[in-house]
């Protein structure tokens, strides 16, 4: 698998002591032309609030700021969607 394939694939977070998944989450296609790359995630309201999320969030953006195309990570919530806003706040996004 090349590196710009990486851009383009969904990962599914595995609940371990169940061997389900209970997210999604995956970058937003290849790094725009201001070189930022965006990632969407969803999890099962069941698992919500448990740390998953926060764990992918910060793997996914730590893989690709270690690339030298990318800067800054994007992720979206919409603004009442508490749960996702503190992933962001737990992950040191900066909310605007």
């Amino acid at each position: 698998m090349s590196i710009a394939d990486e851009w383009y694939i969904n990962r599914e977070v595995i609940l371990k002591s169940t061997n389900t998944s209970i997210s999604g989450i995956g970058y937003i296609g290849f790094p725009n032309e201001n070189k930022a790359a965006e990632i969407g995630y969803i999890i099962d309201a069941n698992e919500q609030c448990k740390g998953s999320a926060t764990e992918a969030l910060k793997t996914l953006s730590q893989w690709a700021l270690q690339h030298i195309e990318v800067d800054p990570v994007i992720v979206q919530s919409a603004y009442d969607n508490i749960a996702s806003i503190r992933i962001l706040e737990k992950t040191i996004f900066n909310l605007s």
